[in-house]
């Protein structure tokens, strides 16, 4: 996340400030910067004139970058991940109290252009270990997205995707670049699963017919069965969790929370 208080007004006496390969830029209207020191081997220039961000080659035509217009100044992240060899740009949109989010635009260098990455935005990002985090709150949910710089895609994506519904509990994805893996939820922070035990004397599984809508089953699990949790749903009623019960086979479905002593 983008330094606050006592960093925000280093912010606002300095011109940058560096984050992991990466440094905050204010760039106001009229002016241009070099993008050569944060992205070495880079030659262009980066100006904001009449609204507009443009890019200058050293060769070839100045082009405009396809955002929306500033009227007197631009908030930029511009660097390079110690995974990938294409320079990073991010450009702040919008932002309020909790949130600050950005476009990002990664430099192609087929098009020798900054063009808009496939991970159109990006929200209070950190930098660490060569990747991007964004993370943002949405009502009650914390949203924690990772992402993961691809050569072969010359481009960002989604390796894991983290929402927090419980101050202990989230729902977890990973993925790789093509495919994602099945949700589980863990423990916040962490990589490991979360179990739990059947308290009621006999509770139904329901299989999911729509976004809130629920069907009952005529299968059930007992007393003392012990469950693995993959995913959650918040109806008016109630919280359900989609779990799996491994007897003489496995079997899975949606479980009413109340029925589940989470093993937290």
């Amino acid at each position: 996340m983008r330094p606050t208080n006592f960093f925000a007004i280093l912010f606002s006496l300095y011109p940058a400030i560096s984050l992991a390969g990466f440094e905050y830029i204010t760039i106001t209207d009229n002016s241009k910067i070099s993008i050569s020191k944060q992205c070495p081997g880079n030659t262009e220039t980066l100006s904001l004139h009449k609204g507009g961000i443009t890019i200058t080659p050293k060769i070839g035509p100045d082009y405009k970058l396809p955002l929306d217009e500033f009227p007197e100044k631009a908030e930029l992240i511009l660097g390079r991940s110690s995974l990938s060899s294409n320079c990073t740009l991010a450009v702040e949109y919008a932002k309020n109290d909790v949130n600050e989010s950005y476009s990002l635009l990664i430099y192609s260098k087929e098009s020798k252009k900054f063009i808009p990455s496939q991970i159109s935005t990006i929200t209070n990002p950190d930098f660490p270990e060569g990747r991007i985090l964004s993370s943002y709150r949405d009502s009650a949910l914390l949203h924690n997205d990772t992402l993961c710089f691809s050569e072969h895609l010359n481009d960002y994506f989604l390796c894991e995707r983290r929402e927090q519904f419980h101050s202990n509990l989230e729902r977890i994805e990973t993925c790789d670049e093509q495919l994602c893996s099945a949700p589980d939820i863990v423990k916040a922070g962490s990589q490991n699963r979360v179990s739990g035990i059947i308290t009621s004397k006999k509770t139904f599984f329901y299989n999911k017919t729509g976004k809130e809508e629920l069907l009952k089953r005529k299968g059930y699990l007992i007393k003392g069965d012990k469950i693995h949790l993959h995913g959650y749903l918040q109806t008016r009623d109630n919280l359900y969790y989609n779990v799996s019960f491994s007897g003489k086979k496995t079997v899975a479905g949606w479980i009413n929370s109340n029925d589940i002593n989470i093993d937290e």
